[in-house]
C-alpha cells in the first residue's frame, strides 16, 4: 500500500502512541509484531518536519509517498481494528485510511 496524504500519515502515526499518566508514550507491541511496528513507525517518523511557528515548535507531515509491505499493512489493519472511539475531526480520515487498507 502506498500512502501520500499528510493527514493519513498523522492518523497512522497516532496508532503507535497512547495517552498515559505521564503524557504521550510509545505503545507496546508483542515481540512477534515488533519488526513490523518498528518499521512502520520509522517510515512515519521519517516524514515528520519540525517547523517553528511564532516561537513554538509544530510537527507536520511532508507530502510524499510511503510504501508499506504486506506484513506492515496487516499490523496497521489490526491497530485500526482496535480503535474504539474517535473525535469527529478524525472520523473522516479514519474512513479514508480504512478504505485504503482494504
Amino acid at each position: 500500500m502506498k500512502l501520500n496524504k499528510a493527514s493519513h500519515k498523522a492518523f497512522l502515526n497516532n496508532l503507535f502512541y497512547i495517552q498515559g499518566m505521564k503524557g504521550v508514550q510509545e505503545k507496546s507491541f508483542p515481540l512477534s509484531k515488533m519488526k513490523e511496528a518498528a518499521s512502520c513507525s520509522k517510515k512515519l517518523k521519517d516524514q515528520i518536519v519540525e517547523e517553528n511557528v511564532k516561537g513554538q515548535k509544530q510537527y507536520n507531515f511532508k507530502d510524499g509517498t510511503i510504501e508499506f509491505d504486506i506484513d506492515e499493512l496487516k499490523l496497521l489493519k489490526d491497530l485500526i481494528a482496535e480503535i474504539k472511539e474517535l473525535t469527529l475531526a478524525m472520523y473522516e480520515v479514519y474512513k479514508e485510511v480504512k478504505e485504503l487498507i482494504k
